[in-house]
């Protein structure tokens, strides 16, 4: 992936470079986008910028969609089984809705869904937690369902993934994540406790399907967390500021040059 995005960014150096040398090229200092027919226009570069906006806004939302069908795939392969005494039990006590057991070795809770956020839950992580440790885990989830966080992901990491020219976005994707899964445990903490929200995190601290928001997700910031200590918010870094600029810088140049090539050969 990491490839594709420098090839990515190659390519479209190459065609603003490319494009900036047809420009200057043009006898007189661009006169053949000025000539008669193809006069440029501040408002015809205007529209032209407002389109290559929509396309990228709709190309983002475009990658959101493919990542949550994805993802929804992912759970579709699933095989659900029914729900076990303890995990009823919790979710009477939790008041939360849509609950699926699915059969899994690995002890795994998950929330997935658009329209109707479900938490997805193994029997290996509700065996090994007690009463108060599954209330915890369901009150985690449910954070995350109310607030339909597997829709917001998908969009955070869309947008990461089309303006991949602009690294402060993916690090504003990360920050986002983190971020949501520590208020979701201050959630869980407010109803049930530090002692018990560190212990079900202990025992479900593994692996999570790709993209959606799980019980194990961000384990360094949620420990300090649950341990007292102040999770500061980390600033991003001089390197990540310059290279997004000049990502900007980049994208910018190329469309104002391709809007001037394509109102001069219309």
């Amino acid at each position: 992936m990491r490839q594709a995005r420098w090839l990515a960014v190659g390519l479209l150096a190459t065609l603003a470079f490319a494009c900036g040398v047809w420009v200057m090229g043009c006898p007189a200092g661009a006169a053949c986008l000025t000539a008669p027919g193809a006069m440029v226009s501040s408002f015809s570069l205007a529209v032209t910028a407002s389109l290559v906006l929509i396309v990228l806004v709709l190309s983002w939302a475009l990658r959101a969609m493919w990542l949550y069908r994805q993802s929804s795939r992912e759970v579709g392969r699933l095989l659900r089984m029914p729900l076990p005494s303890a995990l009823s039990a919790a979710i009477a006590r939790t008041r939360i809705r849509h609950v699926v057991c699915i059969k899994g070795s690995s002890p795994q809770a998950f929330c997935a869904g658009v329209l109707h956020p479900t938490v997805f839950m193994t029997p290996a992580l509700i065996d090994r937690l007690d009463a108060s440790q599954l209330d915890a885990v369901l009150l985690h989830e449910r954070y995350h369902a109310e607030r339909r966080e597997p829709l917001r992901r998908a969009f955070a990491k869309a947008a990461s993934d089309v303006f991949f020219c602009i690294p402060l976005l993916r690090w504003w994707a990360e920050r986002r994540l983190e971020e949501s899964e520590l208020a979701a445990d201050r959630a869980a903490i407010g109803q049930v406790g530090r002692r018990t929200v560190a212990r079900a995190l202990w025992h479900a601290g593994v692996r999570e399907p790709r993209g959606l928001p799980a019980f194990g997700g961000a384990i360094e910031a949620r420990v300090a967390q649950i341990l007292g200590e102040h999770v500061a918010s980390r600033p991003p870094a001089l390197s990540i500021w310059l290279s997004s600029a000049a990502g900007s810088i980049l994208v910018m140049s190329t469309a104002v040059c391709l809007a001037h090539v394509l109102l001069a050969v219309s």
